[in-house]
């Protein structure tokens, strides 16, 4: 099986730095453009599925994508982004060092989702895809966060189950391909 995942295109609280989480963001003019670049690059790769996050900012990636591919796009609430809490829509400039601090440590008090919840759900995802997905090559349009714990479980490197981002970080439209 091949899985290829993909993050999102910007938005425009990407380009501004603001936190995004679980908001219902869509892609910016920068964003819609380089996930059509990528879209048009990845043409040619077969593709029987796209399983995605359910909000916009992914959706309307993978659509984009899938003008080339034409499968079927289900939506995976385990590939959600994490939950930022009380820091989501809040320019990260504005948050103090004691918050970005508390963000950073997932501190309780903040509506938080912990790094550990994001690990559990992504490597539930992982666990099952071929049961729940039995599809020979499937594109997987997520965030940040679940798209590192995807690909540094399926590249089978440690993983760091409270702090995702000491792993390599996900660019906008990057695409990644692994093999299982």
């Amino acid at each position: 099986m091949k899985i290829y995942v993909m993050r999102h295109g910007r938005t425009n609280w990407n380009e501004k730095l603001i936190t995004q989480g679980r908001s219902q963001n869509m892609l910016s003019k920068t964003g819609k453009a380089e996930a059509m670049e990528i879209a048009k690059n990845f043409a040619s790769t077969k593709i029987d599925l796209i399983v995605c996050s359910p909000l916009k900012r992914t959706m309307q990636t993978a659509n984009l994508v899938n003008q080339y591919h034409h499968v079927k796009i289900i939506r995976d609430k385990r590939l959600i982004e994490i939950d930022q809490g009380v820091f989501t829509g809040r320019p990260c400039q504005k948050q103090t060092v004691a918050e970005q601090e508390a963000k950073r440590l997932r501190l309780a008090g903040y509506g938080l989702e912990s790094f550990l919840s994001v690990y559990q759900r992504i490597n539930d995802f992982i666990k099952n895809i071929k049961r729940e997905y039995p599809y020979e090559n499937i594109l997987v349009v997520t965030h940040e966060a679940p798209a590192v714990y995807l690909s540094e479980i399926l590249a089978g490197h440690p993983i760091d189950k409270q702090n995702p981002f000491t792993m390599s970080r996900f660019a906008n439209a990057e695409i990644r391909h692994f093999e299982i």
